[in-house]
């Protein structure tokens, strides 16, 4: 199963009809927070296996063992936005706790934070497509 958070925004749902129409995978679960109603318009034609809302998630995934990766797009990217400690709840500590699940249980762990990561992977990490999930 492969969880994309802020699923419901333009390139989460992309990244949904990439996963449906490319690679024939609808066990996915979306995650995010509906603030505006055109958001549903963005999941009307994916095929997924549930909904959550962004504070679901991590109570979901406790003991969870059938989750391959997590895609995650969730972030605040508004550049108006100016609550600080919202952003670094957010941006910051929901991605550590994403990243720390995932490292815990061998699941993979897709970010875009400015779409590039910096180095040789010397540290550890790997930069992967998306095309590396399995199909069905």
């Amino acid at each position: 199963m492969i969880v994309i958070t802020g699923g419901a925004g333009m390139i989460g749902s992309i990244i949904a009809w990439h996963l449906n129409t490319k690679l024939q995978r609808d066990d996915m679960v979306v995650v995010d927070r509906m603030t505006h109603e055109s958001q549903w318009q963005n999941l009307v034609k994916r095929q997924y296996v549930q909904y959550l809302d962004k504070d679901q998630l991590l109570p979901w995934l406790e003991g969870r063992t059938d989750i391959e990766a997590i895609i995650h797009m969730g972030a605040i990217s508004a550049t108006t936005e100016r609550d600080f400690n919202k952003l670094v709840e957010s941006n910051i500590h929901y991605s550590q706790n994403l990243w720390a699940w995932c490292a815990d249980n061998k699941a993979a762990f897709f970010y875009a934070s400015s779409a590039a990561t910096y180095g040789d992977g010397e540290h550890g990490y790997d930069d992967v497509s998306i095309e590396s999930l399995r199909p069905l």
